[in-house]
């Protein structure tokens, strides 16, 4: 009986083995090149148009500050110079240097507007930078997702993921099982015609 243990054991391997080869033979997987699909999906272009138009607010915004900032600097600076004139009456020359003061306020707080809107714009487009990247990404996974319940995937990887050491995750992949053309014709289907037109 002994003796029978050994060769039962290797006959469970062996058919294990056969059963996971056999599975493994059935097993269908698919690539998509995620990166591709996000650049070449015309709402990408969009939403970056849109954040471009952001950011040129935010400069405009800013530049009318900057000028007004600049415009108070020289007041102020005109004022300091003619608080240590001299040949100007004790009283004028206190005028002068209190008007300095209040307008060497006005610079700082200007400043500190400039620097806390700056701050507070710059937020605004990144969080509305991260909304937009997170719906088109959620909008692409579904068209992925919808075409590997049609092509029967049962694993699908991005081929364009890396690793934390910048290593691809798939080393390899034959074209034949990317599907990425695939997708980016699905989420193009209604892009507007120029949209759709390629470069």
């Amino acid at each position: 009986m002994l003796r029978l243990i050994p060769s039962l054991a290797v006959a469970l391997a062996i058919g294990t083995a056969t059963t996971t080869d056999s599975q493994a033979q059935n097993i269908r997987v698919g690539t998509v090149d995620m990166n591709r699909a996000f650049s070449e999906f015309h709402k990408t272009k969009d939403a970056s148009n849109k954040i471009q138009d952001d950011i040129a607010k935010v400069r405009t915004e800013l530049n009318e500050r900057e000028a007004a900032l600049r415009k108070l600097i020289e007041d102020a600076q005109q004022l300091e110079r003619e608080a240590q004139d001299t040949l100007l009456a004790q009283e004028v020359r206190q005028q002068k240097i209190a008007a300095y003061t209040e307008k060497a306020n006005e610079v700082r707080s200007l400043q500190q507007q400039i620097a806390e809107l700056q701050r507070r714009r710059q937020l605004q487009i990144q969080e509305e930078q991260a909304r937009m990247r997170k719906m088109l990404y959620d909008e692409i996974l579904a068209v992925v997702e919808r075409k590997t319940s049609e092509g029967q995937y049962d694993l699908v990887f991005d081929r364009s993921g890396v690793s934390l050491t910048q290593i691809p995750f798939l080393l390899h992949a034959g074209a034949a099982i990317d599907f990425t053309d695939t997708v980016i014709t699905e989420l193009n289907r209604d892009a507007p015609a120029e949209a759709a037109v390629a470069p």
